[in-house]
């Protein structure tokens, strides 16, 4: 998340690129309380930016609890392996979770149509709350937002998909290893 690129960090380049959005409120860092990832938080307070510590294994925890941090209803996830996400991809997730007010969790990763990197997730803070209140698998709480994915009947969730035009789920433009960084 720290290595080097230009004289920026790669969660620099992630937070700049996510700045970017229109219709986002706050930036929020969410990271483990590992001492490992004090670098992390040492980083997010270098850039004035908030971040959120909490357990390694319940992302879904470190999720509400980030989100009631900054005082929302509503959080923005994207990961922290995609510093090339489009903020207009981010956008467009917010535009459509705020079209239709029943919806829970609108997300592009449902089926991949973007490049991978390009994941973005508008959730509604009472859905995971309702999912951390029903869910005791500790792979689902590692992962945010599963549980409500893989509960579509308890959940309004909607996918959107990449136009034609830009359908290439085959190009990775994450960054999950030291081959992905230098490439």
């Amino acid at each position: 998340a720290l290595a080097d690129i230009n004289g920026t960090p790669l969660l620099g380049h992630l937070v700049e690129r996510v700045q970017r959005c229109l219709y986002l409120d706050d930036v929020l860092i969410c990271t483990t309380d590992n001492g490992s990832d004090d670098v992390i938080s040492e980083y997010a307070t270098s850039i004035n930016c908030n971040c959120f510590r909490g357990s390694e294994h319940n992302l879904l925890d470190r999720l509400i609890n980030g989100i009631k941090l900054v005082e929302g209803t509503v959080g923005v996830v994207v990961f922290g392996d995609g510093p090339l996400i489009d903020p207009m991809i981010i956008d467009q997730g917010v535009r459509l979770f705020f079209s239709n007010n029943s919806f829970d969790l609108v997300s592009n990763d449902l089926k991949t149509t973007y490049p991978p990197g390009m994941e973005v997730e508008v959730v509604r803070l009472e859905a995971l709350e309702d999912a951390a209140g029903r869910c005791n698998d500790p792979h689902l709480l590692e992962h945010g937002s599963l549980f409500i994915r893989k509960h579509e009947k308890l959940y309004n969730v909607h996918n959107f998909e990449a136009k034609k035009s830009v359908r290439r789920p085959d190009i990775e433009l994450e960054v999950d290893s030291l081959e992905d960084l230098e490439v």
